[in-house]
């Protein structure tokens, strides 16, 4: 008993203290802005730490500083958003107007750590020690919410430290953007769901709902996983309904003022105009009612037909989505993904029931917010009528992080497995994620 203990106590600082130690090697070894819309969530950060709710512009100097660390290593003259940017900074206006597209249709709840960072900061300190603060700000977040997650798992950690240590969730989580924040709101989420322990659980369910709504609303379908806990648990159910509701009033009520401000407008303009892409997100919807069939079997196609392209991208494809690791990474990481699942030990004291039902809705609800994420994508940034969607992996990291945890529920433990996995996964993880650094290094050299 006391051995079990010990390992319950050691185990959550062990792994969230690897995932500092690899997450701090990706922030100083991955140059700045070399990350999927780094440039677009520093800007976005940025505004909010001037209490810009809704984003109308941004300082010359912070776009420069972006320019001028992007000009390293790429040609901004090839770039017509670059040179864009370069054009309005040369006019020598104090004020640049918002160039942060993207981000601006975020709502300012998941920039408030890092805009924090920068009111503290900002001229105190020279901009690229601004960055890598919050930089610093993004893992430590990440870090402290995979400890809190391994604390409430103990020896069913693997599952999830095995996609948080992803060469491209923990690389994101290393760097400014919001993916990292996401991912930790579904985890603590979802094991607060499973495992509550007591009243400080109302305001976790409900925090974890609400960033998960308000950091990316369509996640949201991510936010019913809890309903099953709820109800074998009474005591979850005003929380979980009091969070369900604040958050859906308040992604209604962002986007009444994205609206208001012409924001959604804006981005479909930038879209259309530095993506070279005739996006029309209501004529795309009227197309998709119009022929559901049509629309499904773009889905079915964009799934199975390109799902070696996704699980490259899940895995890690580094930078901007153009540095491919070796191949033999793809393959270890699937195999210890499998092996992972078979490692959590199913306790006799409860019901068989509760895992057969809890895996079953788990999956049911993370395969419900993968189809969601490609609705949105199709929606937003693809042509009218597109044959095919185009996806990033990372995006897919919250729901496999709850599938995972599920399909573990559902699959026989197998005890070898779990003996031997206080060793491999560990080393497998360090292995990976040396050697996907290892790569970066080497290109930006």
């Amino acid at each position: 008993m006391k051995n079990a203990e010990k390992v319950h106590t050691f185990l959550p600082l062990f792994l969230s203290g690897l995932i500092l130690v690899l997450g701090l090697a990706y922030m100083v070894i991955v140059p700045p802005f070399e990350a999927p819309d780094e440039p677009a969530h520093f800007l976005r950060a940025w505004s909010v730490a001037e209490a810009q709710w809704v984003v109308r512009d941004h300082p010359d100097d912070v776009v420069t500083f972006i320019l001028e660390e992007m000009s390293k290593r790429h040609e901004i003259e090839a770039n017509p958003l670059f040179k864009d940017m370069l054009r309005i900074t040369d006019s020598g206006d104090p004020r640049v107007p918002n160039l942060a597209f993207n981000t601006s249709l975020y709502s300012p709840i998941p920039y408030i750590f890092h805009a924090g960072a920068i009111k503290v900061l900002k001229g105190s300190v020279t901009l690229d020690q601004i960055f890598y603060a919050c930089r610093l700000v993004s893992l430590l977040i990440f870090t402290c919410s995979v400890f809190f997650i391994f604390s409430r798992l103990g020896s069913w950690s693997w599952p999830v430290f095995w996609i948080a240590c992803t060469p491209m969730a923990l690389s994101q989580a290393s760097v400014i953007s919001t993916d990292g924040i996401l991912f930790s709101a579904v985890g603590i989420m979802v094991v607060t769901a499973i495992f509550p322990r007591g009243k400080a659980d109302y305001a976790i369910v409900f925090l974890s709902i609400f960033f998960i709504g308000l950091t990316k609303s369509t996640y949201i379908v991510l936010a019913i996983f809890p309903f099953l806990s709820v109800y074998y648990n009474k005591a979850l159910r005003f929380p979980f309904f009091v969070g369900l509701a604040v958050t859906v009033f308040c992604i209604i009520a962002w986007q009444f003022i994205l609206e208001k401000n012409n924001i959604i407008e804006h981005s479909i303009e930038f879209i259309r105009m530095y993506t070279f892409r005739d996006v029309d997100p209501r004529a795309q919807l009227s197309m998709i009612i119009n022929n559901p069939a049509g629309f499904m079997a773009v889905l079915w196609s964009s799934i199975i037909y390109e799902i070696s392209g996704h699980m490259k991208q899940f895995i890690g494809v580094l930078g901007w989505l153009h540095i491919f690791i070796p191949g033999w990474i793809y393959a270890a990481w699937l195999m210890i993904a499998c092996l992972s699942m078979f490692s959590l030990e199913k306790s006799e004291v409860i019901k068989d029931n509760f895992y057969l039902y809890t895996g079953l809705w788990g999956l049911a609800v993370g395969f419900m917010t993968c189809i969601g994420i490609f609705f949105s994508l199709y929606l937003i940034w693809m042509p009218v009528g597109a044959s095919s969607i185009e996806i990033q992996g990372r995006y897919l990291h919250a729901p496999a992080l709850a599938a995972a945890l599920c399909m573990g529920m559902l699959l026989p433990e197998i005890k070898k497995v779990k003996h031997v996995s206080i060793w491999i996964f560990p080393f497998m993880a360090l292995a990976i994620n040396f050697t996907a650094l290892y790569t970066v290094q080497s290109y930006y050299q």
